[in-house]
């Protein structure tokens, strides 16, 4: 059973006492065995400023769903990132086709910290397997990620040597835990316009599945 936000009161409870609340008639969640995808911050606004969603000198774009400098992402939103430590273990994959062969050199992606556990997550990019997250080309340990609720702060995922990506083929941006961040409670931020695409899970290491759902929000770039 898929554990996006929350499964039950217990759950819910969870939530509350973190200061997030399910969004409950504005836009009904989306709901995969019984459980929501959603949580919504309800802290006073955090400071906004804006960011960086260009590629930097040198580099062009691979991929991109970010929005202008000041909407970067929705950060009222997001999917739950979690580990055994926390509750249930869930990771979630976001699917991508460079449009050009490139090396990627530099992932962002909108990540945040929900406010109980460990302040980590772990990244990774991964090759395909029969249309769900294989294997990792590389993958990278996050700590320090921002309050839940702020905009527009992306974390910065380098590769030195650079990934060799291949045109029209599908590669897999995965965010989850490991052994060092196992109580791990992050939170990947819906895209700004809540677009809709294909989404993979992995709950309680059940193995991959997809659906179509809200996507998070990242961008890869290279040379």
């Amino acid at each position: 059973m898929l554990f996006p936000i929350a499964k039950s009161l217990l759950c819910l409870a969870l939530l509350a006492s973190a200061g997030a609340v399910l969004r409950a008639q504005e836009n009904p969640p989306i709901v995969i065995n019984g459980t929501t995808q959603f949580a919504i911050s309800t802290r006073p606004p955090l400071p906004v400023g804006p960011t960086e969603t260009e590629p930097p000198a040198g580099l062009k774009k691979i991929f991109s769903n970010l929005g202008s400098k000041t909407d970067t992402y929705f950060d009222e939103d997001g999917v739950f990132i979690t580990g055994p430590g926390f509750s249930r273990t869930q990771w979630i994959g976001i699917p991508f086709q460079p449009a050009s062969s490139a090396k990627a050199t530099q992932i962002k992606i909108a990540l945040s910290y929900f406010g109980s556990g460990t302040n980590a997550a772990t990244v990774s990019l991964n090759a395909d397997s029969g249309g769900v997250p294989g294997t990792a080309l590389q993958t990278w340990e996050l700590t320090n990620l921002p309050l839940f609720g702020s905009c527009c702060t992306l974390q910065t995922l380098n590769s030195k040597t650079g990934i060799k990506l291949t045109n029209g083929t599908t590669y897999w941006l995965v965010a989850q835990t490991d052994s060092t961040n196992e109580d791990a409670e992050a939170i990947w931020y819906f895209t700004w316009n809540k677009n809709i695409g294909t989404q993979a899970y992995n709950v309680d290491n059940a193995g991959w599945q997809t659906q179509q759902t809200q996507l998070s929000a990242f961008a890869v770039f290279g040379r």
